[in-house]
């Protein structure tokens, strides 16, 4: 090839580089809190996450989602959990299906519907349901039950796995793709927002006392009695339809110590 016969395919290809539409990473902001917070004593976890698209789109369709936990706040150190429920019980008759003492946790969940001329809004309501242990690994099912403007119901089966510091377990969840409608072909619910609860917040138990069946609010995840520099860390980890995926830390920073007399 000659040099300028070279210099014009790389030139071309230098423009071609330039103007071609590259599609943008997604972003997710991540949210953990604790209620009630205080060190050694039971808690309910709360995680949000947003999803936000690049250049003003909307983000690809989950595919999974990873969610690191810190260390020392498994649900070993919890009273939640006491029964399971199948996947098949809750797919056919939701959570009225399941055993109270079965259910983990709550939270909502927004996603968007693309259509030809709109995106339409989609909100539900999620639940975190203990299923039948997989070997020596717990299991997890999200349960998404939509609400507005499609009646639609979900079930998502997660595992919950051995971590490295700083964190102590994972949660794994593979997400299948949701199909707007059967007529159209690759075009997919999307999620935008998620708020997952783990701990007794708005769970009532029930056991039975003298014959009797009595309603409880079941023991929460232990909070460490030490704050770890830097706070609680969660990690997020999520995977997307288009191949790519993204990560986002935070952390419940370590509460306010009140001064003693004679720092008064």
């Amino acid at each position: 090839m000659s040099p300028l016969r070279a210099l014009a395919v790389s030139s071309l290809a230098f423009v071609l580089a330039v103007c071609s539409p590259t599609r943008a990473a997604e972003s997710i902001s991540a949210y953990p809190r604790f209620v009630p917070y205080t060190l050694g004593r039971p808690t309910t976890i709360v995680y949000s996450f947003e999803i936000s698209g690049g250049g003003g789109r909307l983000p690809a369709p989950l595919t999974s989602v990873d969610l690191h936990l810190p260390t020392g706040m498994g649900l070993g150190t919890s009273a939640l959990g006491t029964s399971t429920c199948e996947a098949s019980t809750l797919e056919r008759y939701g959570l009225e299906g399941c055993p109270a003492e079965a259910r983990l946790g709550g939270g909502s969940v927004v996603a968007e519907i693309p259509l030809a001329e709109e995106v339409v809004e989609e909100t539900g309501q999620v639940a975190a349901v203990l299923g039948p242990p997989e070997g020596q690994h717990l299991v997890v099912f999200i349960y998404i039950d939509g609400q507005t403007p499609v009646s639609t119901q979900l079930v998502f089966p997660g595992v919950v796995l051995g971590d490295s510091h700083p964190y102590g377990i994972q949660l794994q969840t593979p997400v299948p793709l949701v199909p707007v409608a059967p007529w159209l072909q690759g075009v997919y619910v999307i999620v935008k927002h998620l708020q997952l609860t783990i701990g007794p917040l708005n769970l009532i138990y029930y056991r039975r006392a003298g014959g009797t069946l009595v309603a409880y609010h079941p023991r929460g995840i232990l909070v460490p009695t030490r704050c770890p520099r830097g706070g609680f860390p969660f990690a997020l980890g999520l995977g997307f339809a288009d191949g790519t995926g993204a990560t986002a830390t935070s952390s419940v920073p370590c509460p306010t110590r009140k001064p003693t007399r004679h720092q008064r």
